[in-house]
């Protein structure tokens, strides 16, 4: 929607404020359902969502103005990948019961597991078939991925998704178990990494919209997100809070940079009749890779002992020091929990070095010229200009007559000699080199 209302060389700025916004909801949102745990009971941080949306949805139907598509509302229901969406929702939430269930509620080779895998994967599956050959309109376009920076960043999306979720999950836990923290203290500890998110999202927008510095702000940020997560590693129940709060700001910041930036270069990778399509992808990648990195990660932490302690624990901290147990086994339990955490850790490390490197191949992404149907067909002719050189190789690479008279065409009428470069062009006219 952003895409749509704002203007192109605006858009950064504005899909900055909104990652800001949403990264400080993310991890300020620990902190508001402590306090309301602490003070009543956790229940109340579920009931609180209801007047919220219903404020959010009064907001939309009321200020938001959109431009409709002249469809009749059957035809764009028709239209819809009902059968699609089913396939992907249930197959992922198969998926997932099994990656949960599987070592803690039953094991691994019981048929309760493996039967939600392997149907899980079997319907995963049926969704890429019917989105590859019968969908009219599919969720996710197999044809988006012939453009080299959504082949990229898709991936990277996943993974940053990862890490953002497994770090707001996990360090309040690691605050409660290692230092006996309250709901609302844990959430007091995470305000470093939404400082980190808020400030470096906002700043990265305006980079972006003002120096058009996408590739360098995803080095930058995928850097420093790697680097977070690899320092993640030394926490310890030792750990003074002057050592920790620097880690989860740049962490943080590593956040804030990857969080808007690449859905920003996708949605300048691609036409605008794709924009919808690319942003609502790129998002639920990062939506997904938060889930299964949670799901994943719970693999990842099994703990060498204590471990039946240790599950009980993570139901209700508030057991593992209530319990009338040694000092000595109380610290062996925190270690086995230490231990186990820091597999985790190591395991989002290797993610974040995934982006780093799949980041270094994305392509440059050109300054914007004008608003984002500015390149359509339906724009006046005189807003694109080209050179002679440009119409001249166009002529050398296409032959055919109807090309030749367009080329010549739009020549004669446009005098604007700088306006567009060559890929820019061949794009408004929808040519293929």
């Amino acid at each position: 929607m952003t895409a749509e209302i704002g203007p192109w060389h605006e858009r950064g700025q504005y899909m900055g404020i909104l990652g800001a916004v949403f990264g400080l909801s993310t991890t300020i949102g620990p902190l508001a359902g402590g306090l309301v745990a602490d003070k009543w009971t956790w229940r109340y941080s579920f009931y609180v969502n209801v007047p919220l949306v219903c404020l959010t949805l009064i907001v939309l139907l009321l200020l938001v103005r959109v431009k409709a598509y002249p469809l009749p509302f059957k035809e764009k229901i028709a239209r819809v990948d009902f059968f699609g969406a089913l396939m992907l929702v249930t197959g992922l939430m198969l998926l997932l019961l099994g990656l949960n269930w599987g070592g803690r509620v039953y094991l691994w080779v019981s048929p309760v597991v493996i039967i939600c895998i392997s149907v899980g994967l079997l319907l995963l599956g049926v969704f890429f078939f019917v989105e590859v050959k019968l969908a009219i309109e599919p969720i996710i376009d197999p044809r988006l991925f012939r453009v080299r920076n959504v082949a990229l960043i898709i991936p990277i999306e996943v993974c940053v998704g990862a890490v953002f979720f497994n770090a707001i999950f996990n360090l309040p836990a690691y605050y409660s178990v290692t230092q006996n923290s309250t709901a609302s203290q844990s959430g007091v500890h995470m305000v470093p990494i939404a400082c980190g998110v808020v400030v470096c999202s906002i700043v990265s927008g305006w980079l972006i919209a003002r120096y058009n510095m996408y590739r360098l702000i995803a080095w930058v940020g995928t850097v420093s997100l790697t680097l977070g997560a690899g320092l993640l590693c030394l926490f310890d129940a030792h750990l003074s809070t002057v050592a920790q709060v620097p880690i989860m700001a740049l962490l943080g910041s590593g956040i804030g940079c990857c969080i808007q930036t690449f859905l920003l270069t996708v949605q300048a990778s691609v036409k605008p009749t794709d924009l919808a399509i690319t942003t609502a992808f790129a998002t639920f990648s990062q939506m997904s890779g938060g889930i299964l990195g949670l799901a994943f990660g719970g693999l990842m932490k099994q703990f060498p002992a204590y471990a039946h302690v240790i599950r009980e624990a993570k139901n209700d901290v508030n057991d593992l020091w209530s319990m009338d147990l040694p000092q000595y086994i109380r610290d062996g339990i925190i270690s086995a929990y230490l231990t186990g955490l820091k597999h985790n850790f190591i395991l989002f490390t290797c993610l974040g070095a995934i982006t780093v490197v799949l980041s270094v191949f994305i392509d440059r992404v050109p300054p914007p010229k004008s608003s984002p149907g500015s390149l359509d067909h339906t724009q006046p002719v005189q807003d694109v200009g080209i050179d002679e050189m440009t119409v001249a190789g166009l002529h050398r690479r296409h032959h055919g007559y109807d090309e030749i008279q367009e080329l010549q065409a739009i020549e004669a009428r446009s005098r604007n000699a700088t306006e567009l470069n060559r890929r820019e062009y061949e794009e408004a006219l929808g040519l293929e080199w």
